[in-house]
């Protein structure tokens, strides 16, 4: 049987999709409509849980990949421009009011 023209396995398309078949596109962190579209007040509470306040941006980003967060998340919080925290609420205006 004759191949048409195109790609013929996987492999011709690894280029096109650099992170593999079974993984979806990285987002782009400063894409911030996309992020902040999917991110939810609980996704980020749930992030934070445990978090002793004040607490530097740093802190914030390790608390999360610490409770397992959504690496988006992770990405948010790392990406604030704001430093020092005194508390949760603080936190999520920084995140949805950018």
């Amino acid at each position: 049987m004759p191949r048409r023209a195109g790609y013929r396995d996987i492999a011709d398309i690894s280029h096109a999709w650099p992170c593999g078949p079974q993984d979806p596109p990285p987002i782009d962190r400063y894409d911030k409509e996309a992020v902040m579209a999917d991110l939810s007040p609980i996704d980020l509470q749930k992030a934070l849980s445990g978090m002793d306040y004040p607490a530097d941006k740093k802190s914030l980003v390790d608390r999360a990949r610490k409770n397992k967060a959504d690496d988006q998340v992770v990405s948010v919080l790392d990406g604030l421009k704001q430093d020092s925290f005194d508390g949760p609420n603080e936190v999520q205006k920084a995140v949805f009011n950018q």
